[in-house]
């Protein structure tokens, strides 16, 4: 697994036109492989990051949605390989 830190904000621009987007949800998986694992989304809803984890539901501190660009260095890993990552990404124009 890979450490990929992601843009909260993206600029996209063709001959035609730029726009901006803002992230606004990930989706999250913890696992040892596509196919194995949980799957859960968080959501960003007036200003604050909501984690959706079957029947649990909290906030999330901005500056923890870092922990979803992938693994940590080895040396700050724990043992287990159960490391959530960002599996999907869902940006919003802001224009």
């Amino acid at each position: 697994m890979y450490r990929i830190p992601y843009p909260s904000e993206l600029r996209v621009t063709s001959l035609e036109e730029a726009r901006t987007y803002q992230i606004k949800g990930i989706v999250v998986h913890v696992g040892s492989g596509m196919a194995f694992g949980h799957y859960y989304a968080v959501v960003k809803s007036q200003g604050k990051w909501i984690k959706f984890n079957d029947t649990m539901v909290n906030v999330v501190e901005d500056n923890d949605i870092q922990i979803y660009f992938g693994a940590p260095p080895l040396q700050d890993r724990p043992s287990s390989n159960m490391w959530p990552c960002a599996y999907m990404l869902l940006y919003e124009s802001i224009e």
